[in-house]
C-alpha cells in the first residue's frame, strides 16, 4: 500500500491478518488516519513517512505492531471522553508518541519513544495514560516527557518511566 495524498488516509480498521506470505509493505509520503484499531503481520514493512492518528469515539480499540515501529509521530484523539486504545504487544515510535484525548492502556507491554506529550486539546479533554506493568522509554539525545493534568496511571509504581539521553 503506497501512500501518497495530500490528506492523510483514512480507514475504520486496519488488519494485516493473513497477508504474512505476501510481504505486504505499508509506504509512502504522508499521514495515515486509522478510526478504530490496527492489526499489523509479523512480515510487514512500515516504512510510510507521516504521522499516524488514531481516532475513535469509543472504548476496546486494539493496537497490534507485531514487531513493526511506526516510523514517525503517533497521535491518540479520542472524539469523546470513552475513547480507548489496548495495546496486544510492544510498541515502537522512531518519533513523538502524542496523547491528545483518550485513554491508552499499555497492557504490561513495553513503549519506546523519542518524545512523549500530552498537553490538552480543551480543558475537558480526559486523557489516561494507563502503564501498568509497562516499561516506558524515552530515549534520544533531547529525550522529552511532557504533560499537563494527565492521568499516568502507575499503580503502586507497577510500571516504569525511563529517561535515557545520548544512549545511557
Amino acid at each position: 500500500v503506497y501512500i501518497d495524498d495530500a490528506n492523510d488516509a483514512q480507514c475504520h480498521n486496519m488488519d494485516w491478518t493473513g497477508a504474512e506470505s505476501f510481504n505486504p509493505w505499508l509506504v509512502g509520503n504522508f499521514g495515515l488516519a486509522i478510526y478504530g484499531s490496527l492489526t499489523f503481520c509479523d512480515s510487514m514493512n512500515v516504512k510510510y513517512g507521516g504521522q499516524t492518528r488514531f481516532v475513535s469515539d469509543h472504548a476496546g480499540n486494539t493496537i497490534t505492531t507485531a514487531g513493526n515501529y511506526f516510523p514517525e509521530t503517533v497521535v491518540f484523539f479520542g472524539a469523546n471522553n470513552m475513547a480507548e486504545w489496548l495495546f496486544q504487544d510492544d510498541f515502537f515510535i522512531t518519533g513523538i508518541l502524542r496523547l491528545e484525548k483518550g485513554i491508552v492502556r499499555t497492557n504490561s507491554f513495553t513503549v519506546e519513544c523519542f518524545h512523549f506529550t500530552s498537553v490538552p486539546v480543551d480543558p475537558n479533554s480526559l486523557r489516561v495514560f494507563d502503564i501498568q506493568g509497562s516499561t516506558i522509554r524515552i530515549i534520544l539525545a533531547n529525550a522529552g516527557l511532557q504533560g499537563v493534568n494527565i492521568s499516568c496511571d502507575i499503580d503502586n509504581s507497577l510500571g516504569t518511566f525511563e529517561l535515557i539521553t545520548n544512549g545511557n
